[in-house]
């Protein structure tokens, strides 16, 4: 890919692809203290390279969830691809059809060409591949991105439980980078038509299997022409205040 004479490279040229990995003992250089014990769980992009296309955007590549235990000095390390809708349709054609971030969409192969021309209106909401950030709730954890849709995660497995897209709530993006009050009480920022969101999961929701079932609308922030929409990826949450960085 060249522009005004330069040579652009494709994000993921020079990186590797990760893998599914069962539970594998790591080897250790040096000692790990035998009072620390506990688990460690990331989400990241982990696969750039489908076939002979590559994403364009780091913010792109498919959702990969990374797993370190630590046990009486030992540590154990296991990684699973969520396997989204994204995921699995590029992988059905072994090529990028559902892109992302800075990764156009192409039309689906196996659609017809009125079909095909719908599916660049249509093809959004499958872009559900959740790559950014985990949030715990109780005993789950969820895949989360700048997209409104969510997947649950076993924390055990790192299998993909369930789905839930907050699009149900008439909220169309929200941050992936939540926050909880002193209460124990989750809440994130979606941005609806003409106004924002303040979605909440309350404290007494996290003893159940999947507490986000139970979000609802805190609170809601219209706007005018003092306040327009903007992009946002972290919001700011004091005792009194959420705090909108548009």
């Amino acid at each position: 890919m060249t522009t005004k004479g330069k040579t652009l490279t494709p994000v993921g040229a020079g990186l590797g692809n990760g893998e599914n990995k069962p539970a594998t003992e790591c080897r250790i250089k040096g000692n790990i203290p035998f009072w620390l014990n506990g688990e460690v769980l990331r989400n990241g992009p982990g696969e750039f390279v489908i076939g002979p296309d590559t994403f364009k955007h780091w913010f792109d590549g498919h959702a990969l969830i990374h797993k370190f235990t630590i046990s009486e000095g030992k540590v154990t390390y296991m990684a699973k691809f969520v396997e989204s809708e994204t995921y699995k349709i590029n992988h059905k054609h072994n090529r990028i059809i559902l892109g992302g971030f800075g990764t156009a969409c192409v039309p689906d192969p196996c659609k017809n060409i009125f079909s095909r021309f719908f599916s660049h209106f249509t093809s959004f909401p499958k872009l559900d591949n959740c790559n950014i950030n985990l949030a715990n709730l109780g005993n789950s954890y969820y895949a989360l991105s700048d997209a409104a849709m969510t997947h649950r995660i076993d924390g055990e497995t790192l299998e993909q439980r369930d789905f839930l897209s907050f699009r149900d709530f008439k909220i169309y993006t929200t941050t992936a980078h939540p926050h909880y009050d002193r209460n124990g009480d989750y809440y994130n920022i979606g941005l609806n038509f003409g106004k924002y969101s303040v979605v909440r999961v309350p404290a007494e929701s996290m003893s159940k299997e999947d507490p986000m079932r139970d979000l609802e609308i805190h609170s809601e922030v219209p706007m005018d022409d003092r306040f327009n929409p903007g992009y946002f990826h972290s919001f700011g949450l004091s005792e009194n205040n959420f705090i909108l960085h548009d």
